[in-house]
């Protein structure tokens, strides 16, 4: 197996499992935005459309943040991501194959440090696109942008269409999970293949 052989298979299999994980996360994040609109429709606001600040409004802020993660973080969602990390054996072999047919001292000696290598890669990939990750990058941010809005009275309608842009994205950009697992996915396995 020679090193274009093993650059094209190397590309391909990226690609795979990257296309595979996100063609479902534009339904996690319609999901993600139904549950903010809902949460949102239920803020109480004074008659020019300010939310109020109010200790029933900033109750449901708190409690929108589990619904929100319910929403991306569903079964199909955690079946997707371990049908993913699939994707580091697959480069794992591709690598193992390469260097074999080169030095096959070379693939025996660094075995151990190889699987070391893919799992410490799984593990951090998991930590990014489950709870702690999706809470940080995802969430969190929203959850500031709603707690900001009702600490200061902001307009319901601003912020209505501030989240809904975000979240679902607009022709320019795609929305906020959609960015954030494409950049996870792609960096995760070419970091992967880099440090194999």
């Amino acid at each position: 197996m020679g090193r274009s052989t093993t650059f094209k298979d190397t590309r391909k299999t990226i690609d795979l499992y990257k296309t595979r994980f996100n063609k479902n996360v534009n339904t996690r994040q319609k999901d993600m935005w139904s549950a903010i609109y809902k949460g949102i429709r239920k803020l109480k606001t004074d008659e020019s459309g300010n939310i109020l600040t109010t200790t029933e409004n900033l109750k449901l802020m708190r409690t929108l943040r589990g619904d929100v993660e319910r929403s991306i973080i569903t079964p199909q969602y955690k079946k997707d991501l371990n049908k993913f990390t699939r994707g580091f054996d697959d480069l794992k072999d591709i690598n193992d194959k390469y260097y074999k047919a080169i030095a096959s001292g070379t693939l025996n000696a660094n075995k151990n440090v190889f699987n070391t290598v893919k799992n410490l890669s799984i593990d951090a990939t998991r930590n990014s696109l489950l709870e702690s990750g999706i809470s940080s990058q995802i969430i969190a941010p929203v959850q500031n942008l709603l707690q900001k809005s009702i600490t200061t009275g902001g307009s319901i309608t601003d912020l209505s269409e501030s989240l809904r842009t975000d979240i679902l994205g607009n022709k320019e950009q795609l929305g906020k999970l959609e960015r954030y697992t494409k950049q996870i996915t792609t960096d995760s396995l070419n970091q992967f293949i880099h440090s194999a």
